[in-house]
């Protein structure tokens, strides 16, 4: 099974560089890739903007991963 990008934690969340559960009605494919969200309000917030706030998620992830492996 397929559990999205940032092994399936909100890509919302780790552009904030936290590491959050998601819900799995908020995915969605962009560039090929699969995000979910927190809920469908972060979902809301990260359309806004979501090639910033993919492209901070991408910066963010090898830190983020790092320090919940910790």
């Amino acid at each position: 099974m397929y559990r999205g990008t940032y092994n399936g934690y909100c890509a919302f969340g780790v552009a904030m560089g936290q590491l959050f559960d998601v819900d799995p009605k908020t995915g969605q494919v962009i560039d090929g890739k699969l995000y979910v969200n927190l809920n469908r309000k972060i979902l809301a917030d990260f359309n806004k903007d979501a090639k910033g706030y993919i492209e901070e998620a991408e910066r963010n992830w090898p830190d983020v991963i790092r320090k919940a492996a910790a």
